[in-house]
């Protein structure tokens, strides 16, 4: 297995549900398996980023104050798009670092 395929493993573990980690593991050929990573960890960031979007959304219509979190997410865009074509391990601490602020500046909003 090589040292990318083992990098990618350990990024969907932090953020991937147990239920689709486990079929990715399944996969056998090294080249697929690396394909669905890669596509599993883009697709499960923009989902959640559209989420905290729409509730971003509902505070802005609500009047509540949200520069800071529109700079934050737009700030997770940039890094989501350079992560998607490097695949770094501390790009994407980075990003589940800002994803965690994010999340926490919506509860409290």
């Amino acid at each position: 297995m090589g040292k990318e395929i083992t990098s990618l493993i350990s990024m969907a573990r932090k953020i991937l549900d147990k239920k689709t980690f486990l079929k990715i593991k399944k996969v056998k050929d090294s080249r697929e398996k690396e394909e669905v990573l890669r596509y599993s960890l883009k697709t499960k960031f923009i989902s959640d980023l559209d989420k905290m979007k729409g509730h971003l959304q509902k505070l802005e219509k609500g009047k509540r104050e949200v520069f800071f979190l529109k700079i934050n997410m737009e700030k997770m865009e940039l890094k989501l798009n350079y992560f998607f074509k490097t695949h770094y391990k501390k790009s994407f601490e980075n990003i589940l670092k800002l994803r965690k602020t994010i999340i926490d500046e919506l509860k409290n909003a």
